[in-house]
């Protein structure tokens, strides 16, 4: 059985992207094979994810109530710093930082089902559910809510058209077979002199929009070219193949 992933389709999109000119061959085979070592910006993006999205914590102090979650289920603390209009947050891997209270705001701001959803849902498209034999495709959403999702994006320079176009966008679609609202957040990262011990940096709001996608009748032809084309590039290269071929479905709770 062969293992896909939104990322692996996003950065085989990404080869055949002009406006995406860093990602080439190599560095699609290094990205697949390489252990997984998050940037500052990814560990950045991940705090915020986190941050944005925790039911249990919120900026005024008061849990939400919610039958989902609670104080004592979650790992990750926020601290609000009124004053400096700014939060500490531990993300899942046990790295601090700074994010601005502004950009919590916002993100959520666009999720109009906040409060309400699932955070961090992982999935499974079947064989039988993609229309090809011998493929899964796994991934994890960001935000469920009631007849809607959400994703977030973040970086340094937003680049709606790309988003929008992704493979994450077609799956999430044909996945939970509800419309999709990505969140695209321009955030500023940067590593303040004189911050905290264990504060890796400040991860602050540029700009947030955010764009809703219906489903579209060629949703899954799209998403199944994608795949097709994709499998036949990483058959061009034995240690590629192999390792689609032999990683581990995952865990669905």
């Amino acid at each position: 059985m062969i293992q896909l992933s939104p990322t692996i389709l996003n950065s085989f999109q990404a080869l055949h992207d002009e406006a995406r000119p860093w990602m080439t061959e190599e560095k699609f085979r290094k990205q697949l094979l390489s252990p997984f070592e998050p940037s500052d910006a990814a560990d950045a993006g991940n705090v915020v994810h986190e941050a944005s999205f925790d039911h249990a914590l919120t900026l005024k102090g008061i849990p939400v109530a919610t039958s989902l979650f609670s104080l004592d289920s979650v790992s990750s603390a926020l601290e609000r710093r009124a004053a400096e209009g700014r939060a500490t947050y531990t993300n899942s891997d046990g790295n601090t930082w700074m994010v601005s209270i502004d950009l919590i705001d916002a993100i959520r701001s666009h999720c109009t089902d906040w409060g309400r959803g699932i955070p961090e849902v992982p999935f499974l498209l079947t064989e039988d559910e993609i229309g090809i034999k011998g493929v899964q495709l796994s991934g994890r959403a960001d935000y469920l809510g009631r007849g809607r999702c959400y994703e977030l994006k973040t970086s340094a320079r937003v680049k709606a058209e790309g988003y929008i176009q992704s493979a994450q966008r077609l799956i999430y679609i044909i996945r939970y077979r509800v419309p999709l609202t990505m969140i695209l957040a321009q955030v500023k990262i940067t590593h303040p002199r004189g911050r905290p011990e264990g504060i890796k940096g400040l991860v602050a709001l540029d700009r947030c929009v955010s764009y809703p996608i219906d489903p579209e009748d060629d949703d899954l032809p799209k998403l199944q070219s994608l795949i097709a084309n994709c499998i036949t590039f990483l058959r061009t290269d034995q240690a590629m193949i192999n390792h689609v071929q032999t990683k581990r479905p995952p865990v669905l709770l």
